[in-house]
């Protein structure tokens, strides 16, 4: 799976099945983007339930119409 590559984008998390070819899920996540990862590989079965996790910080911002955001920069 490391040989997996997209422009502009990191693989972030994934599982690969040992047993079986093919399958196996993956996320990839922009290189703009600060994230971690959650090992639990330990809770997958392969052709049951394959998992990955990333942990990743978002933003959500309102402001009042008449707000000038120049303010917060």
């Amino acid at each position: 799976m490391n040989n997996a590559d997209i422009e502009n984008y990191n693989l972030g998390a994934y599982y690969c099945r040992q047993l079986y070819e093919e399958g196996g899920v993956a996320i990839f996540v922009d290189n703009s983007l600060y994230f971690s990862n959650t090992d639990i590989v330990k809770h997958c079965e392969e052709q049951d339930i394959e998992i990955c996790i990333l942990n990743i910080r978002v933003l959500t911002l309102y402001t009042a119409p008449l707000v000038i955001l120049a303010t917060f920069y």
